[in-house]
């Protein structure tokens, strides 16, 4: 994968580049944001970016915004220091695709590299999880949460959503952040949770009349 990190101090970048490129990515670096936005802009363009807050102006948050404005859907993953639930909502707000406070373990960085690149490129993902009218989907859309009958929600709208989510059963969230965030199959599912493929179906059948819901009631607001 080609992956651009943004990040001013250069410790941390050499670090991040030499881990992402032992792991087998090949790594673009910009210590601010001028530069982050042109190679942001690149052909062909990055499979991920890497992007920390704090970088001289414009600002880690300004350069995300500004990328998601001009199309650029490459998966964004914020690292920061910031770690109150007020800044992750800015991030994921401004179009990141993930979140990451610092100090992090880097196998934790890893994993969740690997999470993004699967959902944005693996064949046959499409990280979209759907029934009837409700499509939750963040590669067809980046920077936002939902569709519903063909109207695209943005993250601010789509809040309603997310407390909806903590409303589900334990089984119900397990299925929607598999097919969510790994892009997994029914089938794929039932396979990594060892359960019948027809209690799978029952667990998103339910998980998703409760999001329909929220979404419904959204929706005409």
């Amino acid at each position: 994968m080609h992956i651009l990190v943004v990040e001013d101090d250069e410790r941390t970048v050499n670090f991040l580049q030499q881990s992402l490129e032992e792991d087998g990515h090949t790594v673009d670096t910009a210590f601010d944001g001028n530069t982050a936005l042109a190679k942001g802009r690149s052909k062909p363009p990055h499979d991920l970016i890497v992007l920390d807050i704090q970088i001289p102006e414009p600002n880690g948050i300004e350069v995300c915004t500004t990328l998601r404005q001009e199309g650029i859907v490459a998966p964004i993953l914020i690292l920061t220091g910031r770690d109150s639930p007020q800044d992750v909502a800015v991030g994921l707000d401004a179009g990141a695709d993930d979140y990451l406070v610092k100090p992090f373990a880097l196998v934790e960085l890893l994993a969740r590299v690997r999470a993004l690149t699967r959902r944005q490129g693996a064949p046959g993902v499409k990280g979209v999880l759907q029934a009837g009218s409700l499509e939750l989907d963040r590669l067809e859309h980046p920077g936002q949460f939902c569709n519903f009958e063909d109207q695209a929600m943005s993250l601010d709208r789509a809040r309603r959503l997310k407390e909806a989510f903590e409303k589900l059963t334990p089984n119900q969230k397990t299925v929607v952040e598999l097919a969510y965030y790994e892009g997994l199959s029914q089938t794929e599912m039932a396979e990594r949770l060892q359960q019948p493929l027809g209690t799978v179906k029952t667990w998103i059948r339910s998980a998703l009349k409760v999001l329909r819901e929220q979404l419904t009631e959204a929706a005409a607001t």
